[in-house]
């Protein structure tokens, strides 16, 4: 563990009352008991900890002989401190322990400890939905011939409107080649348990949605990163990619990728679905943005539009434009494929909850219209979050996006990961650009989603320039 991971760990751990060593050894105890740290972890040097949480190498031995005392860490002769095994936690190693990423450990924490006084700017999601309240109400809720509600492949009136939907796009789709999934990252779980059985490697977009990212390394598969472009996804480099990791999947986001808003090309969507055919490794395209294009940007057809056969898989979800909380994403494969998808998520849940699938089913009627409202929001906040740096943050090198919620921004020196806790200290969550990395790159970046009310994205941008001032006092200070 580094010292950065274990900032992400502990998060905004400084916030409470009494000495700064008492506040960080009560960090890492609940850290601990929440099995965040594993028994058998080994900590960071003390040095190394001081510098990424911004603290006296003083107040972190103090910290830890506190906790060595109670015995929840313990020092190893010449080979540092670690986390102790305790009778609670006899049998759980690192090994064992949950797969949890940094976005994972901060939704966890503010689900667990909601902050109101910080401000999000990392979730790139609208936080109202939009067309739920009506659909609710209008919901018909005569079950048909669904039973008791365990449906494996999905509602059927729902596989069939999406298959329409995607046939309107230019992909032409019929319902028995649709799967209805909890979301995109149930899809992509999915699609990693079938296609890569034994853990074969992936490609995979640099940088990605931490969606994918964590939906990957939870499988145990090793990365191999794709670069991204201000016309997507390199196709150029996936053979290359290809034959030196001897990768049995790739994954890419051609419609306003997460987290740059780039859109890939005609020309390389056409070429990828060549390359899934000559090369007969099967490609998924994540088109959950599709639809949030702005200004005028063309929308293109998927990427499975140009393949004639079974190497295209396109997943989807309706999460983005009408609330991240509705659950409800999907598959579209060949029937064989999603057959075999099928029998995987009948273990995995025996179907995506009935009624939010019927909500879904009561907008899809409206999708392009509840679509339109949705970009008419983000190109307002994309303005109103551009004057603002623009004006509180020169230096900041932002990259207008295309299409999508967000913006990838290049901070003009420093680490993205350290500004980040700065931020939260002036009331912003903000996402750093490692964490959107297989490789943690992109050191330099981080993601300014613009979805949230214009006076709330000024106020945020006034913050982020007092902690920046305050991480450049910083860094001149060192």
């Amino acid at each position: 563990m580094t010292g950065l991971n274990l900032g992400d760990v502990l998060g905004p751990w400084a916030s409470g009352a009494g000495p700064r060593y008492v506040q960080l050894a009560a960090a890492v105890r609940a850290a601990v008991e929440r099995y965040d740290l594993a028994p058998g972890t080994r900590l960071p040097p003390e040095r190394q900890i001081a510098d990424s949480l911004g603290v006296s190498r003083t107040t972190v031995v103090a910290a830890l002989d506190r906790l060595k005392q109670d015995g929840w860490l313990e020092a190893r002769q010449g080979a540092g401190t670690w986390v102790a095994t305790r009778g609670e936690t006899l049998g759980v190693s690192p090994d064992g322990a949950v797969y949890s990423s940094y976005p994972v450990q901060r939704l966890l924490r503010s689900t667990r400890e909601p902050a109101p006084a910080l401000i999000d700017m990392a979730s790139a999601a609208f936080p109202e939905p939009a067309g739920v309240t009506e659909a609710l109400a209008t919901l018909d809720l005569d079950p048909g011939g669904i039973g008791m509600g365990y449906l494996p492949y999905g509602h059927p009136d729902l596989r069939a409107a999406i298959a329409s939907h995607l046939s309107a796009r230019g992909l032409p789709t019929v319902p028995s080649q649709i799967l209805i999934t909890t979301g995109v990252a149930q899809a992509i779980t999915l699609l990693a348990q079938l296609f890569l059985p034994n853990r074969e490697p992936v490609v995979l977009e640099n940088p990605t949605w931490t969606g994918t990212l964590d939906a990957i390394t939870a499988h145990g598969s090793k990365i191999r990163s794709l670069p991204v472009d201000d016309q997507g996804a390199r196709v150029d480099l996936v053979p290359d990619a290809i034959a030196k990791s001897q990768a049995d999947l790739v994954l890419v986001t051609p419609d306003f990728h997460n987290p740059t808003g780039a859109q890939l090309t005609l020309g390389r969507r056409r070429r990828l679905a060549e390359l899934a055919h000559d090369l007969q490794v099967p490609v998924v395209e994540n088109i959950a943005l599709a639809g949030l294009h702005l200004g005028d940007t063309p929308l293109l057809p998927p990427i499975a539009s140009f393949s004639p056969d079974r190497w295209i898989l396109t997943v989807g979800s309706f999460s983005k434009v009408v609330w991240a909380g509705l659950r409800i994403g999907w598959v579209r494969s060949s029937e064989p494929t999603i057959d075999r998808l099928a029998r995987l998520k009948a273990v995995a849940d025996n179907g995506t909850p009935v009624l939010s699938q019927l909500v879904v089913l009561g907008l899809i009627d409206r999708f392009d219209e509840l679509a339109a409202g949705r970009r008419a929001h983000a190109e307002k906040g994309l303005a109103t979050l551009t004057a603002a740096l623009a004006e509180r943050l020169p230096t900041w090198r932002p990259k207008p996006p295309v299409g999508g919620l967000s913006m990838w921004t290049q901070l003009p020196h420093g680490s993205a990961h350290e500004f980040a806790r700065v931020a939260l200290h002036h009331g912003v969550d903000l996402s750093p650009g490692p964490i959107f990395c297989a490789d943690e790159s992109h050191h330099d970046h981080v993601r300014l989603p613009f979805v949230a009310p214009p006076a709330v994205l000024v106020e945020a941008v006034d913050r982020l320039a007092a902690a920046w001032a305050d991480y450049e006092r910083e860094r001149e200070a060192l």
